[in-house]
Parts: C-alpha cells; structure tokens; sequence
C-alpha cells in the first residue's frame, strides 16, 4: 500500500484550522449585524427623501 501524498494533519494544524473557521464565521456574523443595524437606523431617512420625494424629473 502506498504512502499518501499528503501527511495528515497534526493536532495543532486541526486546532489553527477550527479556529480559522470560527473566526471566519464570527465575522460573517458581525457584518451581517452590522449590515441589518445600519438598515434599522437608516430606514426612516430612506422613506423620507427617497420613497416620499418629488416624483418630477427621473433619469
């Protein structure tokens, strides 16, 4: 039987790996939060000036 080609991965390559992931998914989560709060706080300015302005001119 031959050898792989990759040697399988230490303990501490498993460890940095799970906590990559993590990290990558706390973020994924933080912009998300960040994204739906600047939503929330900008709507009310949205449906002001946007949504209820002047129906003139548009190009």
């Amino acid at each position: 039987m031959q050898s792989p080609t990759h040697p399988l991965p230490t303990q501490a390559q498993i460890y940095e790996d799970v906590n990559e992931i993590y990290q990558t998914r706390v973020m994924g989560f933080v912009s998300f939060t960040v994204l739906i709060y600047d939503h929330l706080i900008s709507f009310p300015a949205e449906v002001e000036y946007v949504w209820k302005g002047s129906k003139g001119a548009r190009t």
